[in-house]
């Protein structure tokens, strides 16, 4: 039930719930059975609340673990690929604009200067994602 937790919890836009989840799985992140981390970021732009999307974002990006010796939570080990971290950034782009949340989709895209660089697995860009959804901002 976890994914389903987690994605409620974006959802709502419900920061503290989230983050109680994150300290009990920072994996959950990623999503569990139908809900996966693309799922969990929109879900978490559409909510409107900026915070939880940065939160999620930022474990998925730079995933943690929790220490099976003392239960604590660790950033991941060595470098992170950064092909891994291109494609995290690649799906919250996509999330925000498809969740309508302009504020998250002008802070993921400020260090990019091609916005069409970003292809979802249909090869459709940010613009499309946007639109798709009527998003027109």
């Amino acid at each position: 039930y976890g994914g389903w937790l987690m994605y409620t919890a974006a959802s709502a836009g419900d920061l503290t719930f989230v983050q109680i989840l994150l300290e009990r799985n920072p994996l959950l992140v990623f999503g569990e059975g139908e809900y996966g981390v693309t799922d969990i970021l929109y879900a978490a732009a559409r909510s409107k609340n900026c915070e939880v999307f940065k939160v999620l974002f930022d474990f998925a990006v730079s995933p943690r673990f929790v220490n099976g010796r003392d239960g604590i939570m660790e950033e991941h080990i060595g470098e992170i690929p950064s092909v891994y971290k291109l494609e995290m950034i690649n799906r919250g782009v996509h999330a925000a604009a498809r969740g309508g949340n302009l504020k998250i989709l002008e802070d993921l895209l400020a260090n990019y200067s091609d916005i069409l660089a970003f292809r979802d697995v249909d090869g459709s860009t940010v613009l499309h994602a946007a639109a798709a959804r009527g998003k027109v901002e």
